[in-house]
């Protein structure tokens, strides 16, 4: 199985919902690409490209695809926190 590396990269804030977020993604050494997220659009930019290798999706049409894709659930590790008892 690859191993994976992901960065993050934050872009200067100006004002709240105006920040453009860049993940960078890298699977054994290898650079795949950066994800752009934006208040309009999530980009996938491949490999190194600036011009040729940029796909663009709305957050809608986002959205729809990933409520096509099954469901799983999201395990989480280590301990869960406490219940609140009953008074």
């Amino acid at each position: 199985m690859p191993k994976h590396e992901v960065g993050l990269e934050i872009g200067e804030i100006h004002a709240v919902g105006r920040v453009d977020v860049k993940i960078h993604v890298r699977s054994d050494d290898e650079y795949l690409g950066s994800l752009q997220i934006s208040r309009g659009t999530i980009d996938w930019v491949a490999g190194r490209s600036t011009k040729y290798g940029r796909y663009s999706v709305s957050w809608e049409k986002f959205a729809d695809w990933m409520e096509e894709r099954s469901p799983r659930p999201i395990g989480t590790s280590g301990r869960r926190a406490p219940r609140k008892r009953a008074r």
